[in-house]
């Protein structure tokens, strides 16, 4: 990927986002560079919020060509899906609280509301805590005909509406890494006390549904970013998401307790790498919680999110996709290291092997 197309990209959504700067990006000049731009946003999933931008520019800037069309082919075919999300996840919160249970959003829809319009973010499955109770959440779930599977992280999957749900016992995964296990226990220890109603796009108010506080996503939103940038990859959907929050809420972070909780569980390497990140790659202007740290290795992870991964091409179960499997581990090792500083990397790909052939993954 040309550095030219990435400033471009960033310049974009820099202004979609209507982003204090430290210094102004690129924009494409012409069709051909923004056809690099939008092919890369398909990439990074992005592309919802740069065409409804390059939408709105005067008639004679906006682009031409097959690959604008199909931009905003994908474009309104992700608006769908995510308002079908927005539908699915109303069902679901209704049909918990017909068992008086409360839902806290984890992620998601919850994100969708810091866009210029919430359907402009594309997200996948719905993450959901039910306070401690997602054995009584899987039992309403299944007195309903929707049946869930036990998954080896820190969560159980079913579908509703094709829509993954996620219902999650832990916040983040204890089976492979004990170093989260500081995460898991403060924010479930917060989420009482922390939770913030919340109304789905284009709903009414339910009394059920919850958000995250800033602090508690504060926590939450770099482990998951961490965690995906260590196990495969992340995207600049990821980092913008943390980018907003900081952006809205982050004169409401208890920044001792989450820069505490990140020194506790070696997340501050990575969190630091993401503010020099936010300063000198995506050049904003925003009060960062932490001193940025730059270097070789930032330019590798900045460089890491335009990799390109490629996915498994072998069966689940087969002996070459658990050989590939394993050389993602090997070649993902610096990752791990950055990310889980304090554990042990033989020891971790032991047992992630052991659990992907004892569950056929």
């Amino acid at each position: 990927m040309t550095p030219g197309v990435i400033d471009c990209l960033v310049g974009v959504l820099n202004r979609a986002f209507g982003l204090p700067v430290v210094r102004e990006a690129e924009l494409p000049v012409d069709d051909a560079a923004w056809a690099a731009v939008l092919k890369l946003s398909i990439k990074q999933r992005m592309i919802p919020l740069v065409v409804s931008w390059m939408d709105a520019l005067p008639e004679a800037q906006i682009p031409t060509g097959p690959d604008v069309v199909r931009a905003y082919l994908v474009t309104e075919h992700t608006r769908e899906d995510v308002r079908h999300r927005f539908d699915v996840l109303e069902r679901l919160a209704r049909l918990v609280g017909e068992g008086g249970l409360d839902l806290m959003l984890l992620k998601g829809a919850t994100l969708s509301v810091r866009y210029p319009a919430p359907e402009l973010r594309f997200f996948g499955d719905i993450d959901f805590y039910l306070f401690g109770e997602s054995a009584r959440g899987a039992e309403l779930l299944a007195a309903k005909g929707i049946a869930s599977k036990e998954y080896y992280h820190h969560h159980t999957q079913a579908s509703l509406g094709g829509v993954l749900l996620e219902n999650h016992y832990d916040f983040v995964d204890l089976e492979n890494h004990q170093s989260n296990r500081v995460l898991n226990d403060a924010l479930t220890a917060m989420a009482p006390a922390a939770r913030i109603p919340f109304t789905i796009p284009g709903k009414e108010p339910l009394p059920n549904v919850y958000r995250m506080s800033p602090t508690m996503e504060a926590v939450f939103l770099m482990r998951h970013m961490s965690a995906h940038f260590a196990a495969s990859e992340t995207e600049l959907r990821q980092l913008y998401d943390w980018v907003l929050l900081l952006r809205d809420d982050g004169d409401k972070i208890d920044w001792e307790e989450v820069t505490r909780l990140y020194e506790a569980s070696g997340m501050m390497s990575f969190a630091r790498i993401v503010c020099w990140i936010i300063r000198e790659k995506l050049g904003l202007d925003l009060p960062l919680p932490l001193e940025p740290a730059g270097g070789p290795l930032a330019e590798k992870v900045w460089e890491d999110l335009f990799s390109g991964h490629s996915a498994d091409p072998f069966r689940k179960g087969s002996l070459r996709y658990y050989l590939r499997e394993a050389q993602v581990l090997l070649r993902n090792r610096w990752k791990y290291k950055l990310v889980y500083p304090g554990e042990s990397f033989a020891a971790l790909v032991l047992r992630m092997l052991w659990l992907k052939l004892k569950l056929g993954r």
